[in-house]
C-alpha cells in the first residue's frame, strides 16, 4: 500500500527534531498523527511540529558541553562563509576563489577551526588588499584573489570571519558541532534564482534573500526563547550588524531598502529580548512525545 501524502509530509517535518529524539519518539508521534484515515497534512500540526523540533534542537544545543560563546561564534563565521561563497558564485568569480571559499565553508561546517583559520585569513586579506596595500594591487590576478573592496565598511564581515576563526583556533573549544548539510544548499539556490529564474541581484533575489534572513532570525528568536542561551544572539549579531553599519554609512534611498534594514534590526532586537522574555527552562530528562501531550 502506498503511503499517503500526509505520512510522507510528516516524515519530512519530523526531520526538524534531533536524530536521537526521532529514534525514541518518532514512531509514537507518527502513530498519533496518522490515527484514522487522514490523507492530507494539517497546517496547524505542521507548525507545532516544526516549533517543537526547533525547540528540541535548541535545548540540546544549550545542554552541550560546548561553551555558548564558542558555539555562537562558530555559527556566526559559518553563516558569513556561506554568504561569501554565495556572492562568489553570483559574481562568477574565478575558479580558484570559488574553490577557496567552498573549502572554507566546508571546514567551518565540520568544526575544523585550525584548518579553516588560514583560509579565513586569506579571504580577509584578499578582499581588503586594496585598503591594506594600495591601488596597485588591483593589477594582481583577480581570478585567483577574488573581489577587492575599496572601503573599510565592506570589509567588516571578512574581518569578523578571520577574527572568529582565530578565536576558535586559539581557544580550541572541545566538541564544536558539525553543522547541517542544509547550509551548502543556500549558494546553490542563489545561483538558481539569479541565473535561471532571475537576473543577478534582481528583484526575486532580493525577496528570497530577505525571506531567508528573516526566517533564520525568527528561528533564532524561538531557539533563544526556548533554551535561554545567548549563542544565537552572538551569531545573529555577527551577520546583521555589518549590514546595519553599511546601511548607516551608505544611506539607502529606497523605501524597500529602509524597510529591509528596519526588519533586520527589529528581528535582531527580538532575538536579544527573547533571552530574557522567553519561556525556556530546564530540559526534561524524558520529554513526552507529542502523542501523550
Amino acid at each position: 500500500m502506498s503511503r499517503s501524502l500526509a505520512e510522507r509530509w510528516y516524515e519530512l517535518v519530523l526531520l526538524t527534531y534531533p536524530k536521537h529524539y526521532r529514534a525514541e519518539y518518532g514512531a509514537d508521534i507518527m502513530g498519533a498523527l496518522m490515527a484514522g484515515t487522514r490523507r492530507l497534512p494539517s497546517i496547524r500540526e505542521t507548525v507545532v511540529l516544526i516549533l517543537e523540533g526547533v525547540g528540541e534542537r535548541a535545548r540540546g544545543s544549550a545542554a552541550d558541553r560546548v561553551p555558548w560563546w564558542a558555539d555562537g561564534v562558530h555559527l556566526g563565521v559559518t553563516v558569513i562563509a556561506v554568504a561569501n561563497l554565495t556572492y562568489a558564485l553570483m559574481d562568477r568569480a574565478g575558479p580558484a576563489w570559488i574553490a577557496v571559499s567552498t573549502v572554507l565553508m566546508l571546514t567551518l561546517m565540520r568544526g575544523w577551526a585550525r584548518v579553516s583559520l588560514p583560509l579565513a585569513v586569506a579571504v580577509a586579506v584578499s578582499t581588503g588588499r586594496v585598503m591594506m596595500f594600495g591601488g596597485d594591487v588591483t593589477a594582481w590576478g583577480s581570478g585567483l584573489l577574488g573581489p577587492s573592496y575599496h572601503n573599510w565598511v565592506s570589509l567588516i564581515p571578512y574581518g569578523l570571519l578571520a577574527a572568529g576563526a582565530a578565536v576558535l583556533a586559539v581557544r580550541r573549544p572541545r566538541g564544536l558541532r558539525r553543522r547541517s548539510w542544509f547550509w551548502p544548499a543556500i549558494p546553490v539556490a542563489a545561483v538558481l534564482v539569479s541565473y535561471v529564474l532571475d537576473g543577478p541581484y534582481g528583484e526575486l533575489w532580493a525577496v528570497v534573500r530577505a525571506g531567508l534572513e528573516a526566517g533564520f532570525l525568527l528561528v533564532a528568536v524561538w531557539a533563544t526563547a526556548v533554551a535561554r542561551s545567548p549563542r544565537w544572539i552572538t551569531a545573529a549579531a555577527m551577520y546583521v550588524l555589518p549590514i546595519q553599519v553599511t546601511a548607516a554609512v551608505y544611506t539607502q534611498s529606497g523605501a524597500l531598502d529602509r524597510a529591509y534594514h528596519v526588519l533586520l534590526a527589529a528581528l535582531l532586537l527580538s532575538v536579544t529580548a527573547a533571552l530574557w522574555l522567553g519561556t525556556g527552562g530546564r530540559r526534561d530528562a524524558h520529554p513526552p512525545p507529542l502523542a501523550e501531550r
